[in-house]
């Protein structure tokens, strides 16, 4: 099955909540938001979250596009008083299709686009239990830091920071 990466379109509102809702519902231990929170939020949250990440050097958003529609997202933005930093987020994958390269594919995507941007480099968190995400985060050159917080949506669970310095070759 042929998938193509490529940036969501300002007019993929829907398709950018259908994809959000699905993975919270798939993997809710490995986001810092709730599905019910999600839900709830109006067309509009969603139509200007597409329009901002479609375009420009601060926000982007990703999809992984089967033939029958969306199999998988990732995103990134440029943080608060961090302009030299973008920071990935949400990156899911459908169950049926992991372990097959396309995670790595929409994040390498994410690392291109940050490198195009100017970033410094990239961080994000990541659960500490969901170790085929920090296989993979590791294997594309991401550094635990050594910060730990609790995931938002879930106390229980801790999150630990990742940094990737831009332009850097994924380690072997």
């Amino acid at each position: 099955m042929k998938i193509e990466i490529r940036r969501i379109r300002p007019h993929e509102g829907p398709v950018l909540m259908q994809v959000r809702l699905f993975s919270l519902l798939d993997a809710p231990y490995a986001f810092a938001g709730t599905y019910f929170d999600s839900v709830q939020q109006p067309a509009d949250h969603w139509a200007d979250r597409a329009a901002a990440g479609s375009v420009g050097g601060s926000v982007a958003i990703y999809l992984a596009h089967a033939p029958d529609g969306p199999v998988g997202i990732a995103g990134a933005y440029e943080p608060d008083d961090y302009t030299e930093t973008r920071r990935i987020y949400g990156v899911w994958v459908e169950r049926a299709l992991r372990k097959q390269g396309l995670g790595e594919r929409l994040v390498d995507t994410l690392l291109e686009w940050a490198d195009g941007s100017g970033a410094a480099r990239c961080d994000l968190w990541v659960t500490e239990t969901n170790t085929p995400a920090v296989a993979l985060y590791e294997r594309l050159g991401f550094e635990d830091t050594g910060l730990r917080q609790p995931l938002p949506s879930n106390p229980t669970i801790l999150e630990k920071k990742l940094v990737r310095p831009a332009g850097r070759e994924p380690s072997a």
